[in-house]
C-alpha cells in the first residue's frame, strides 16, 4: 500500500497523468451527429474538402501621354468649349483658360483635383492642384471605370490597373489624347498579390475557418486549400469577396463613385439602437470622410438627404442601399464624418444582414477582383477508417506508456 501511495505521489507520474489530462482537453472529444469529432484539423487528405486556384485581374502598363492634352480633351468636352487651352503646366498644379461660365465644383466633378477660379475680361483661368502623374490616373479611372496605382518602376513610372483590362482597352483609351502604350503586362504588383492574400486570410478567419493553407504562385495566383468544405461552399467563401465599393445615388437608378474599400479603416461588431434595429458601425479615414463629403455636397445629399441612398457594392453586384439620415446630412455639411453605421433592419433577419454586410466590410475589399481559373473536390484518401484506426493506435501506445512507467517505478 505504500508503495502505490508513493507511486502516486511521484511528480513524474502526476506530470505525466496532468499531461494526458490537458492532451485529452485540448483535443476535445465529443459526441455529433456523426460520431465522435475532435478539434484536431486533419487537412486535406484526411479531411477530405476543396480546394481553389485564384487569379488576381489587373494590368501594368507604361504610358507615355501629354498631361496638358489630357486636360485639354477633357475639359473641352465637358464644357463644350473647343477654344479652351492649358497655359501653364507646374510640378504640382496646372492652368488653363475658358470662355465658358464655369463653377469650382464643375470643374472638381472630373475627379482631377481642387479648382480654384479666376475671371477676367469675360474669361475664366482655372487652376487645378494635382500632378502631371495624377492627371494620367485620374483619366485611366475616369475611362476605364476603375481604381488605378501609380507604381515606381525602374524605367519612371507604371500604372496599375486594378480590373480587367485588355491591352486593346488601352490603346482604344489613349487614342484620343494622342498618348502611346509604352508596356502592358497583364497582372499585378507583388504588394497587391500580397494584399489580397492577407485579406482573404482575414475573410476566412472572420468566418471561423483559421489555419486555412493560402499560398501564392508568381504575382498572378494564389492557391487555397479548405479542409472539410465542398465545393460549392468553397466558392461561395473564399472567390465571392471582391472589389468593395461605395456609391452615391444622384438621380433614379444613376449613381455616382464616393470610395473604394480601402478607406475604410474600421468596422465594428453588429449592433441594435434604441428601436432594435440593427447596424453596422464603421470609421472612415480622413482621406474617406472628406472624399464623402465632397460627394454629397456636389450632389445635393445634404440638402435632401432622403432621395440619395447610399449603396455599397462588392464586385458592382449591390450588397446594402439605404438614404443617408437627416442628422448624417447635417454634419457632413459642416465638416467631414468619419464614422458611419449602415443600418439593416430589425429581428433576426436584419441581424443576418448586419453580419453579411459587417464581413464585406472587414474583408471584401480586394485590391483587384479575383477569378477562380481551378477548383477541385478532394475525397478523404485516407478515409475515415484510417483515422478510427489512428485513434485505436494511440489508445493502445498510451497504456503500455502507462504499463511500462508503472512497471519501471514500482520496484
Amino acid at each position: 500500500m505504500d508503495e502505490e501511495d508513493s507511486l502516486i505521489r511521484d511528480p513524474r507520474i502526476l506530470l505525466l497523468i496532468a499531461g494526458i489530462i490537458v492532451s485529452i482537453i485540448l483535443i476535445y472529444p465529443h459526441p455529433t451527429d456523426g460520431g465522435i469529432s475532435t478539434s484536431l484539423n486533419y487537412g486535406l487528405e484526411l479531411e477530405g474538402g476543396s480546394w481553389l486556384q485564384l487569379e488576381l485581374q489587373g494590368a501594368i502598363v507604361e504610358i507615355d501621354s501629354n498631361p496638358a492634352t489630357i486636360i485639354e480633351y477633357e475639359y473641352a468636352s465637358c464644357l463644350n468649349d473647343s477654344d479652351l487651352r492649358v497655359t501653364e503646366v507646374k510640378t504640382n498644379s496646372i492652368r488653363f483658360v475658358t470662355s465658358k461660365e464655369v463653377t469650382e465644383r464643375e470643374i472638381e466633378d472630373l475627379r482631377y483635383g481642387a479648382a480654384s477660379l479666376l475671371v477676367e475680361d469675360g474669361r475664366t483661368t482655372v487652376a487645378i492642384s494635382t500632378t502631371e502623374e495624377g492627371i494620367v490616373r485620374t483619366y485611366l479611372q475616369n475611362k476605364l471605370d476603375s481604381e488605378v496605382k501609380i507604381l515606381r518602376v525602374e524605367n519612371g513610372t507604371a500604372y496599375e490597373i486594378r480590373t480587367n483590362t485588355s491591352e486593346s482597352e488601352i490603346k482604344q483609351v489613349l487614342t484620343p489624347i494622342n498618348g502611346r502604350l509604352i508596356t502592358y503586362t497583364r497582372g499585378v504588383s507583388e504588394e497587391t498579390r500580397d494584399d489580397t492574400k492577407e485579406i482573404l486570410d482575414a475573410k476566412l478567419n472572420a468566418i471561423g475557418l483559421k489555419d486555412i493553407p493560402i499560398r501564392t504562385v508568381g504575382e498572378d495566383y494564389i492557391l487555397i486549400d479548405l479542409a472539410g468544405v465542398d465545393i460549392a461552399t468553397a466558392m461561395r467563401m473564399a472567390a465571392t469577396p471582391g472589389k468593395f465599393e461605395i456609391r452615391i445615388q444622384i438621380e433614379g437608378n444613376e449613381t455616382a463613385h464616393v470610395l473604394y474599400g480601402d478607406q475604410i479603416e474600421h468596422v465594428g461588431i453588429p449592433q441594435q439602437d434604441e428601436h432594435n434595429v440593427w447596424g453596422v458601425p464603421f470609421r472612415l479615414t480622413q482621406a474617406g470622410a472628406e472624399e464623402l463629403r465632397e460627394a454629397a455636397l456636389r450632389y445635393n445629399a445634404t440638402t435632401n438627404p432622403s432621395a440619395h441612398h447610399l449603396m455599397m457594392y462588392l464586385d458592382k453586384k449591390e450588397v446594402f442601399s439605404g438614404p443617408i439620415a437627416p442628422s448624417l446630412a447635417e454634419n457632413i455639411e459642416k465638416t467631414p464624418v468619419k464614422h458611419l453605421e449602415a443600418r439593416t433592419g430589425m429581428d433576426e433577419e436584419g441581424h443576418r444582414e448586419a453580419k453579411e454586410l459587417q464581413s464585406h466590410l472587414r474583408a471584401g475589399a480586394l485590391p483587384v477582383n479575383v477569378k477562380v481559373i481551378g477548383s477541385g473536390q478532394v475525397p478523404a484518401t485516407l478515409g475515415a477508417r484510417f483515422k478510427e484506426q489512428l485513434g485505436v493506435a494511440g489508445i493502445i501506445t498510451l497504456i503500455a506508456v502507462a504499463l511500462i512507467v508503472y512497471r519501471r517505478y514500482k520496484h
